[in-house]
């Protein structure tokens, strides 16, 4: 049976890496097509739609916040905003966001099975357990916002592919 800290911290962390990779591999690919990061940094898919920055911000928080609102109780949406940060900004982000990630024991966050987690958000609460908040609202939200970044690199002709956003995949069958 997989542990609340397997689903949290060992997964979250392998799709930033890989999110890490997928930018790195995209700040190469644009720098030499003379194509300007900024320009990037501020990227939508649809112009009713978050930046790139946004992407990425959203991504790192609902991934290392999302295991801290487990420990606390509670999740509010980003409070600091990217605005300003040029692409290796944005990468150090993610990086910093593993990082807090693996601050994280097993124990710590195991413990957090069942806990009640109140997600606060424009005057609203909704209440979950930490494991239904993790399963219903941050996974997703991790998903869906590092695979936009993805799609927005791609947009761009960035040479990615499925392998490159999967990352460092768990493989091998327990004896």
């Amino acid at each position: 049976m997989l542990s609340l800290y397997e689903i949290t911290v060992i997964n979250f962390s392998r799709n930033l890496e890989a999110c890490i990779d997928v930018m790195t591999k995209g700040e190469a690919f644009l720098t030499a097509q003379n194509i300007d990061l900024n320009a990037i940094v501020n990227l939508r898919l649809a112009d009713d739609m978050l930046p790139f920055s946004a992407q990425v911000n959203i991504a790192a928080h609902n991934a290392a916040g999302g295991v801290q609102a487990m420990l606390d109780g509670e999740f509010t949406p980003p409070q600091v905003s990217l605005d300003g940060l040029d692409y290796q900004g944005l990468i150090a982000h993610f990086k910093s966001a593993l990082a807090t990630l693996n601050t994280f024991s097993a124990e710590e966050v195991n413990g957090c099975f069942g806990k009640p987690l109140y997600f606060k958000a424009g005057g609203n609460t909704v209440p979950f357990t930490s494991e239904n908040f993790i399963m219903s609202f941050a996974a997703p939200n991790v998903y869906f916002h590092t695979t936009t970044i993805y799609d927005m690199l791609r947009m761009q002709g960035v040479p990615l592919g499925k392998k490159d956003y999967l990352g460092n995949m768990k493989i091998g069958i327990a004896e």
